[in-house]
């Protein structure tokens, strides 16, 4: 199966695009203007045979994935069955036959904007220790896996319903798993790479 990931190198098109690689899956990825941390994660994926950075998406993909906002780049994105993940609370509406928009959770993980003891989430510091951190954040990794299982599923839904068995496993993520020892993980990770977080 062939996928795009709009934004492929964005600290969460990046996990991503790293997962659908590592379940087996070719990917092409765009990203626009790519920042200084964008270029080193570029190195990871690039290696990658099943890996192509594009662009211009011009096959035909299985999914397209857009990481928060097309902005004005929404000619670089064939029709075809796409779901935009975006943290902005206002999801992107586009024009098209077959768009989900979901608005994500409160993510974190490894490569987003962050310090030591907390996250950058739209210009607000989030600690690790607040109580809206433990009540609403949800591991990026554990999100992309539920994702890919709920597409896998896919084949055997139709499209509508595919939105709500999404938004049904969103829940079931935030209620499975303790944070703390992603937290410590996490930070353990700032600190070796410290140099190339946001």
């Amino acid at each position: 199966m062939q996928m795009l990931v709009y934004n492929c190198f964005h600290w969460l098109g990046y996990h991503l695009t790293d997962e659908l690689l590592k379940q087996g899956y070719h990917v092409d990825g765009i990203q626009p203007n790519m920042s200084q941390q964008e270029q080193f994660l570029a190195m990871f994926l690039g290696r990658n045979d099943r890996f192509t950075q594009v662009d211009k998406g011009e096959r035909n993909y299985s999914f397209i994935f857009s990481i928060d906002k097309l902005k004005e780049d929404a000619s670089v994105i064939p029709e075809g069955r796409l779901i935009m993940l975006s943290s902005i609370k206002e999801a992107e509406t586009i024009s098209r036959k077959s768009v989900l928009s979901l608005s994500l959770p409160l993510l974190f993980g490894e490569w987003m904007p962050m310090d030591a003891e907390g996250i950058f989430y739209h210009e607000q510091y989030i600690s690790f220790s607040s109580d809206r951190f433990n009540k609403e954040a949800v591991d990026v990794r554990l999100f992309i896996n539920k994702i890919l299982k709920t597409l896998h599923r896919y084949k055997y839904q139709d499209w509508q319903e595919l939105q709500d068995l999404l938004l049904d496993s969103l829940d079931d993520i935030r209620n499975n798993e303790p944070i703390a020892e992603k937290v410590k993980s996490l930070q353990k990770h700032y600190e070796k790479f410290q140099l190339f977080y946001q």
